[in-house]
């Protein structure tokens, strides 16, 4: 019974999260999706990310902007594995993305993965406004 009740205290907990972390916008008429990924719990990172995916269908090809910051994260296998596959998932619906938080070590890691996702629309910044302002230029 107990597993039953933490497996459901933890359903509840990446609800939750998600809800908090994933939040839709407009910027300049556009649909923007800003992820909010910053100090994000290892134990429900995988399961957050996978619910930033945005359903076939329910945007049309490179209309959205999107702003992801994942200061403070740690980064493992799984964490980089569900990242890139959002990103490949995601990529046909974005027009542009913008990534901030990002350690030396995180870039590095995030550098192979645009590259393995042959994405040109993606930019690292160190400020959330620098990342709004091109955000806003691609619009």
């Amino acid at each position: 019974m107990g597993g039953t009740t933490a497996a459901v205290d933890l359903a509840a907990r990446i609800a939750a999260e998600s809800t908090r972390r994933i939040q839709w916008g407009t910027l300049k008429g556009r649909a923007r999706l800003v992820l909010d990924f910053a100090r994000l719990d290892p134990a429900v990172a995988v399961s957050v990310i996978d619910s930033a995916r945005i359903p076939a269908g329910e945007r049309p090809p490179e209309s959205v902007l999107t702003l992801t910051d994942v200061e403070g994260s740690h980064f493992n296998a799984a964490i980089l594995r569900a990242l890139r596959e959002l990103m490949a998932h995601n990529a046909p619906l974005v027009k542009a993305a913008a990534v901030i938080g990002l350690s030396p070590r995180q870039r590095i890691a995030y550098d192979l993965m645009v590259r393995a996702t042959r994405r040109r629309n993606v930019r690292t910044f160190e400020t959330r406004r620098e990342a709004e302002a091109w955000l806003i230029e691609q619009a």
